[in-house]
């Protein structure tokens, strides 16, 4: 296999852009074709310089198969590299802020406010001078740079504008010498000045000038600057004639003090004034970052790999040194040229704590501080960080994929692309999934059963500080996982990668008191220190514990015994691919009182909205309804005898979105058992129910739809479902009696008797029809017009299909278009409105379901079906070829039964 085919096998694997393929470097395609490192970096760039790849020059540097790119992004790419992964999915529309600072290290933490503050700066109409206070190597010049590249690509200055940098101390013992640098200076000015000369203010016309050291220009090269920065003025040294004019922004930098060597009426002139910290005032993840930097960099000068001992990288990174940035530059310098010199033609630089340069050698060996073992390495090649070279175990690598998908979830919320409850969910199925696989399992069993009473213990001890209940599998997946942190021998705490500080302090800002109260708890008794993505694992947990995902009953298991709830929640959530359970673990002696505490601040904390179900074992456990009837707001049902057979058929039943009572009535046909039922005062709201006889997920989509457009005030609770499920209930149920629904809207009429049903094509007729009629009855003639309003103006069949699905409404209607005209003349007969209708919905819904892998998997008597209409199906298939073609789907034959019904039975 070639590397273009491995990229490409490797890239399947991930949704893109949803997930990043982080295995496409360097090192991980080295090792799968069995060649070096540095030959597989070769061939990666030589296929990148020919157009067939595309280079993210992140950490680590990503090799991406560019069609593969082009195909899931949908255009064609404008350049083959860039510098991160959000660069690429915008393809050049970021923000020109984000693509020039976001290589300075510091830009999201230590420099934020400056990086801010001098962008506005420089904004600014005609520009404001800008003052870098701080002390020698903390990266001023670098900024002063940086805010060139952003003028020019911004188009504040032109991209062919200078940028003219003077370092005034060269000139400190001359002012006069400085002042011609800076102005200019005529032809027998001065001894010397043998001809006309123009300064820096002249040559740099149109752009910026940095003036480093300023301090050193003397109080008259002050007030000649102030001048010209006042009026645009300027005269050479020894011209008597006519002003010059020029017009530049100024960056001006000092290492002194603000009052100490500058006129008052000079820094008058200069309103924005930064501070740049030193390196050991910057936060941890800048310096490290800083320190990667700068051996990625020798990595790529020497051309070979550098192994650095943990003890070297832990000493530069809290190395503190008047000379900053710049002298750990230079350390770092003296020791890979110190090893290179010695073997110019090996492929590896191996650095130990013992080949600092002398000096700091020694401030090394007075420390009274045990620093991290010396066996520990980071491997640094072609540019890159490749790896800690520890025993990198399966844990350790699911820990930093479960982080990265948690930090990209977030992303995506930030970014308005998901919900808080889809952002709950994808939490809720990251945790699952890493607990499930790297976590929990039989190796580690014995041990978290003997920690996990003193974990339960804590959680019960914490209880009344805490506004939400902590459920037993959370307190059981904490526990594994510590169990698990600890065995692996890692340390996990200041060198793993960045984490997403945003994410972090968004979770503990939502639960900030109780997760300071673990935390604490935590490290006084268990003798824990935890690292940050520690916490942040926690956090999560917790996050997925409170509230609930509203389109969903919510159910929790009850039962004697340490851990037998957790146990059957655990399984069955994982059994199911959702997190469905909580659990609630009961000791044996545990008094009626007690449950109710705990069942109590369950519902309290989740707020259930679609109905309860609460399966119990045995005792007292089943006497708890008349104490909850009083809390609960939704339908709640309490069965007893729990299994885990019953959880997973109950679960499974769930993640269909069926009602409560129709799913205790499901329950009790196939499991002998006994059932309690709380139906609150109904809460006197009207109703709407939708109905596809697709299944629920398009039955959802309309309900979606129709939520943006009924006005919110009227509370109009809009519920989805299958017509099968509402055939099957029936007209006579309680649900139809203790609701008053208005209406039935959807694709085909389940019959619900007294029930006005309502197709979607008759959603387009206005003041005359049904749906205004029934408004104007249920409420008033004002009522029914600003529902038939908002419907005119927010629906029409372009706008339907839009709402319906993710992909372009414009081309999949001109797919259905095409595909309409085949069925009629195939099938000799002309589709109705409300036939095309129906076909607009289900198709559209269809083709997103199979661009995202999920068709229908049934179809009632689907062997039957395929027998009795060959012909139909055949022509079927026809009519969908172009949309086979454009969408490269294959419809399943489940999927053209559902059309041969709309079209044949309609």
């Amino acid at each position: 296999m070639n590397i273009i085919d491995e990229i490409k096998k490797i890239m399947e694997h991930y949704t893109f852009p949803e997930e990043i393929p982080e295995l496409c470097n360097a090192q991980f395609i080295s090792e799968q074709l069995g060649v070096k490192r540095n030959t597989a970096s070769k061939h990666l760039n030589s296929l990148v310089n020919q157009n067939l790849l595309i280079k993210i020059n992140s950490r680590p540097v990503l090799f991406l198969h560019k069609g593969l790119v082009e195909e899931k992004l949908g255009h064609t790419l404008s350049k083959i590299e860039f510098k991160s992964i959000d660069e690429l999915v915008h393809n050049g529309s970021m923000d020109y802020k984000e693509v020039i600072f976001k290589e300075v290290i510091g830009y999201d933490e230590s420099l934020v406010d400056i990086i801010d503050q001098t962008v506005s700066a420089i904004s600014y109409p005609g520009g404001l001078p800008i003052m870098l206070f701080g002390n020698s190597g903390v990266g001023k010049s670098f900024l002063a740079e940086k805010l060139s590249e952003y003028a020019r690509l911004s188009g504040i200055i032109a991209e062919d504008a200078p940028f003219l940098e003077l370092n005034c101390a060269q000139y400190y013992h001359n002012p006069e010498l400085l002042s011609s640098q800076l102005f200019g200076y005529t032809k027998g000015a001065f001894t010397g000045a043998e001809h006309d000369q123009k300064g820096i203010i002249e040559n740099a016309n149109g752009g910026i000038v940095f003036l480093d050291e300023v301090h050193r220009l003397s109080p008259e090269g002050q007030e000649k600057l102030f001048l010209h920065m006042d009026k645009g003025v300027y005269q050479r040294i020894g011209d008597n004639g006519p002003w010059r004019k020029s017009k530049v922004f100024y960056i001006f930098a000092t290492t002194e003090e603000r009052n100490n060597e500058f006129l008052s009426t000079f820094l008058r002139r200069i309103p924005i004034t930064c501070r740049v910290p030193d390196f050991a005032e910057r936060t941890y993840n800048d310096r490290k970052s800083i320190i990667f930097h700068l051996f990625q960099e020798e990595s790529k000068i020497v051309n070979c790999d550098i192994i650095v001992s943990e003890a070297t990288f832990s000493f530069l990174i809290n190395l503190k040194t008047s000379g900053n940035i710049g002298e750990i530059k230079g350390i770092v310098k003296q020791m890979v040229a110190k090893k290179f010199s010695k073997k110019p033609n090996s492929l590896t630089i191996n650095l130990e704590i013992m080949d600092l340069p002398r000096e700091y050698l020694t401030r090394y060996q007075s420390k009274q501080i045990n620093l991290l073992k010396v066996h520990k390495k980071y491997i640094f090649a072609a540019g890159e960080f490749i790896q800690r070279e520890i025993a990198d175990t399966d844990f350790a690598k699911a820990r930093m994929v479960f982080f990265k998908k948690a930090e990209l979830s977030y992303k995506n919320y930030l970014q308005g692309d998901i919900s808080k409850v889809d952002l709950k969910q994808l939490f809720t199925s990251h945790l699952v999934e890493f607990s499930d696989q790297y976590v929990y399992n039989y190796e580690i069993e014995e041990t978290v059963q003997f920690f996990l009473p003193e974990l339960q213990n804590i959680f019960q001890n914490m209880a009344p500080n805490v506004f939400f209940e902590v459920k037993g599998t959370t307190i059981q997946n904490i526990t594994a996982y510590l169990v698990k942190r600890e065995q692996s021998g890692m340390d996990f705490e200041e060198f793993e990668p960045f984490l997403d500080k945003q994410l972090y302090e968004a979770i503990a800002g939502s639960i900030m008191k109780e997760s300071a109260i673990v935390f604490s708890i935590f490290e006084s008794t268990l003798d824990l220190n935890l690292s940050n993505r520690d916490r942040l694992f926690v956090l999560l947990c917790f996050f997925a514990d409170i509230g609930n995902v509203d389109k969903q009953i919510n159910a929790i298991i009850l039962t004697h015994g340490y851990s037998t709830a957790s146990s059957i929640a655990h399984v069955a959530n994982r059994m199911i691919g959702e997190y469905i359970f909580d659990a609630i673990d009961m000791p044996f002696s545990i008094s009626s009182k007690e449950i109710l505490v705990k069942l109590v601040n369950y519902i309290n904390s989740v707020n259930p909205s679609k109905g309860l179900l609460i399966l119990v074992d045995m005792g007292s456990l089943s006497d708890i309804k008349k104490d909850i009837e009083r809390i609960v707001s939704v339908p709640t049902i309490i069965m007893d005898n729990v299994s885990t057979t019953l959880a997973l058929n109950a679960g499974l039943k769930i993640t269909q979105n069926i009602d409560i009572e129709f799913l205790c009535e499901e329950l009790k046909e196939e499991f002998t058992l006994s059932s309690q039922s709380i139906v609150p005062v109904s809460r006197n709201h009207h109703r709407i129910l939708v109905s596809c006889n697709t299944g629920v997920g398009t039955a959802i989509k309309i309900k979606e739809m129709l939520d943006t457009l009924l006005p919110p005030e009227l509370e109009i609770e809009v519920t989805p479902y299958e017509t099968a499920i509402l055939i099957k209930m029936g007209a006579s149920r309680t649900i139809i009696d203790e609701k008053n629904i208005l209406a039935i809207i959807g694709t085909d009429d389940p019959d619900m008797g007294t029930i006005p049903f309502i197709s979607l094509e008759e959603l387009f007729e206005g003041e005359n029809g049904r749906l205004y009629s029934i408004f104007k009855e249920k409420f008033d003639d004002a009522v029914a017009s600003k529902v038939d309003k908002a419907i005119v103006k927010n629906l029409s069949l372009d706008r339907l299909i839009d709402n319906l699905t993710i992909l372009d409404p414009v081309k999949i209607m001109e797919q259905l278009d095409i595909c309409f005209n085949i069925i009629e003349t195939e099938f000799h007969q002309k589709l109705s409105t409300s036939k095309k209708i129906s076909l607009y919905v289900h198709l559209s819904c269809m083709i997103e379901r199979l661009v995202r892998n999920q068709p229908i998997a049934s179809f009632p008597n689907i062997h039957d079906f395929v027998e009795q209409n060959k012909e139909p199906i055949r022509l079927i298939k026809k009519a969908l070829k172009s949309i086979e073609q454009l969408y490269n789907v294959e419809v399943p034959i489940e999927e053209i039964g559902f059309i041969h019904n709309i079209i044949s039975l309609m």
